[in-house]
């Protein structure tokens, strides 16, 4: 399913995880809060609960290479 990240809205310290500003531009290890525009419906549940369908991977479509990981909070 094709989707693209529309906002990050904050970035995470890594050592604590507590919020901190977005970065500028996304390194390899960063740990931010992101909102997916997805480009047709997708039933997803919160990834808490429910490990299996809560989760994602992000894959670049230009490269095939995976981008992010991330879970499902809302």
């Amino acid at each position: 399913m094709r989707a693209h990240f529309a906002v990050i809205a904050r970035g995470a310290d890594l050592a604590t995880l507590a919020p901190a500003a977005p970065p500028a531009r996304l390194a390899r290890t960063d740990v931010v809060h992101a909102r997916r525009r997805l480009h047709e419906p997708l039933a997803v549940d919160r990834f808490g609960p429910f490990r299996a369908t809560g989760a994602l991977i992000a894959i670049d479509e230009a490269t095939r290479r995976t981008v992010a990981a991330g879970t499902i909070d809302a």
